[in-house]
């Protein structure tokens, strides 16, 4: 089994730099919200408890208080009692039951505000990698690598399945969008078309068109039928990941 040293090197460095710009940018501010949240709605609780706490104390002093009356009042004063327990009984139940709605409604509003922060966090996120690894590669881009990068994608052609090949075939137009980070030499492209005819791939024309956006890498398209090998697929599929995870 060959491994491509490049690509698994690359590999770690671009899972390395995603971990670390993700803890910086994501993790910390995600977890700090989250606990000042929980905080809150600890407070409320406990507060609500300590209330309730305190009614019902007050209720078993007003019994014990009504069980010391003389026996002569007995009747009256515990049908007296009888109704107070009733009444208290519904406003705890009234209060009880509103406590829980407004738990709920908060509980709503927290996981609403949760998705919101989130879904700021990583658009800044994906906005700040994808401008940092755009940076670096731009840094560290030559000819030399964009060629190593060129034939690794073209040996991913080479073991597309039979069946994509034939969706490829069925396409009315015959065209193929060969979509890279440069621009490739007359010699490349004329490597790509033998390679696409190797494969036995029917094309009638290939549009080469420049994207610096998928940073490091290429992609084809037709007939439905996408294959990627760059950076830009890579953080999107982390992305999309990462909000499944959260």
């Amino acid at each position: 089994m060959n491994i491509d040293i490049f690509t698994f090197l690359s590999q770690i460095i671009n899972f390395l730099v995603l971990l670390f710009v993700l803890n910086k940018l994501a993790y910390k501010p995600i977890m700090k919200k989250m606990k000042e949240r929980n905080t809150q709605i600890k407070n409320t609780i406990d507060d609500a408890e300590n209330k309730l706490k305190e009614a019902e104390a007050m209720r078993d002093k007003y019994n014990k208080e009504l069980n010391s009356i003389d026996s002569y009042k007995k009747e009256q004063i515990e049908l007296i009692d009888s109704e107070l327990i009733n009444y208290k009984i519904t406003e705890l139940e009234a209060i009880k039951q509103d406590f829980i709605e407004q738990k709920e409604s908060f509980l709503k509003q927290l996981e609403s505000e949760k998705e919101i922060i989130i879904d700021e966090l990583l658009k800044k996120f994906c906005s700040n990698v994808e401008g940092l690894l755009n940076e670096m590669f731009v840094s560290i881009s030559d000819s030399s690598l964009n060629s190593i990068v060129l034939n690794k994608f073209l040996s991913d052609i080479k073991n597309i399945s039979n069946d994509n090949v034939q969706k490829i075939n069925k396409s009315e137009t015959k065209i193929i969008d060969f979509v890279s980070c440069f621009e490739l030499t007359n010699e490349e492209k004329t490597l790509v078309k033998n390679t696409f005819r190797m494969k036995g791939i029917v094309f009638e024309n290939v549009n080469f068109v420049v994207d610096k956006n998928i940073l490091l890498g290429n992609r084809i398209s037709s007939n439905g039928i996408i294959i990627n090998s760059n950076i830009k697929n890579i953080i999107d599929n982390f992305i999309i990941n990462l909000k499944t995870i959260l």
